[in-house]
């Protein structure tokens, strides 16, 4: 069953449109990647889900489970935020309040949804241990700089889940983090996602995170989506010469260590 479906999405700022007629769509509980060099559009495109920049102008169709979101109002995109619909972006500290505690965060999702404060305390507390926070019950009541990277970052996947959405839109989640605890934080969104029934959108610049991840891989080039495959087919059998590029450009072990990268230019020549 199609949870999200993205249809002939325009996205524009001012004249300038940079989302040209996108359709994607991601089924309940499965894990899409869309993919694509900085500037392709992707997080531009999955910004627009929830309408998050409030400079962008909208055409299309955006349906989560059969709710149009493009032209809904504020109070339906506020209700869809959060409780249907959460969100990990790539800097946890900016996603984060440097003045409330890490623990009043990750309440504030069930609170405002009715929770009393003493059981919202007890979830954030399980889903916090669960995330990989040690001692748990006493680093909720710490503040955001009192964590490391990686830490925070589970922190944000914390409040991202813990009101159990539908889906999860992940935004380069794990580019400010070093390629150890890259490893780690997606490993975890991929255990939360699958004991959840969770699905997940996750935007990045990096097919080499994709393999093991997603079961849906979008390729997007300047603004438009050039091809869409399931993972397994799009890695043995890209079509087009962008998809093929990129491929080309993840530095393997194997590969010859006189042989270069294919650089980001040589990409578009051959993609045209």
């Amino acid at each position: 069953m199609t949870l999200l479906e993205i249809r002939d999405l325009k996205v524009s700022y001012g004249e300038r449109e940079v989302v040209h007629g996108v359709n994607l769509s991601v089924g309940a509980g499965c894990r899409t990647a869309l993919v694509g060099e900085s500037g392709s559009g992707k997080s531009v495109t999955a910004r627009a889900v929830l309408q998050l920049d409030v400079a962008a102008s909208l055409s299309g169709s955006v349906s989560l489970k059969g709710q149009e979101l493009v032209g809904a109002k504020a109070s339906e995109l506020r209700s869809v935020r959060g409780s249907r619909v959460g969100l990990v972006f790539q800097d946890p500290l900016t996603s984060l309040n440097p003045v409330m505690t890490i623990g009043w965060q990750i309440m504030q999702p069930l609170v405002i949804r009715g929770v009393k404060k003493k059981e919202a305390r007890e979830r954030g507390i399980a889903l916090l241990a669960r995330l990989g926070v040690k001692d748990a019950s006493r680093r909720f009541d710490d503040y955001p700089h009192q964590f490391s990277g990686g830490m925070r970052q589970r922190v944000v996947i914390a409040i991202a889940v813990i009101a159990e959405p539908e889906l999860l839109i992940a935004d380069e989640p794990t580019t400010a983090l070093d390629v150890r605890v890259q490893a780690q934080v997606l490993d975890l969104l991929h255990e939360v996602a699958v004991e959840r029934g969770m699905a997940v959108l996750l935007i990045t610049h990096d097919l080499g995170v994709v393999a093991g991840f997603a079961d849906d891989v979008v390729v997007m080039r300047h603004g438009r989506i050039v091809e869409t495959a399931p993972v397994a087919q799009l890695f043995a059998d890209p079509q087009h010469p962008y998809t093929k590029g990129l491929l080309g450009a993840v530095p393997r072990l194997d590969r010859d260590p006189a042989q270069r990268l294919v650089s980001v230019e040589e990409i578009e020549a051959v993609a045209g």
